[in-house]
C-alpha cells in the first residue's frame, strides 16, 4: 500500500509542477512559450517515467538477486 501512496504523490507532485511551468510561461514577455513548456513538462514527464520504472522494479524485482 506503500508503494502505491508513493506513486500517487509523486504523481499529484508532477501535475503540480507542471501547472506552475505552465503558470510561470504565461506572461506577454516569454516569447516561444509553447516550446518552452513542451520542453520542460516533457523532460519532468520523460523523468518522472524512468524513476517509477525503477522504483517499481526495486518493490517485485524480475530476477532477484543471488
Amino acid at each position: 500500500m506503500t508503494s502505491a501512496s508513493v506513486l500517487l504523490c509523486s504523481i499529484a507532485f508532477i501535475l503540480v509542477v507542471s501547472i506552475a511551468i505552465v503558470i510561470l510561461t504565461r506572461g506577454k514577455s516569454i516569447r516561444n512559450k509553447d516550446e518552452i513548456r513542451i520542453g520542460l513538462i516533457g523532460a519532468l514527464a520523460f523523468g518522472y517515467i524512468a524513476w517509477a520504472c525503477v522504483y517499481m522494479s526495486q518493490i517485485k524485482p524480475f530476477v532477484d538477486p543471488e
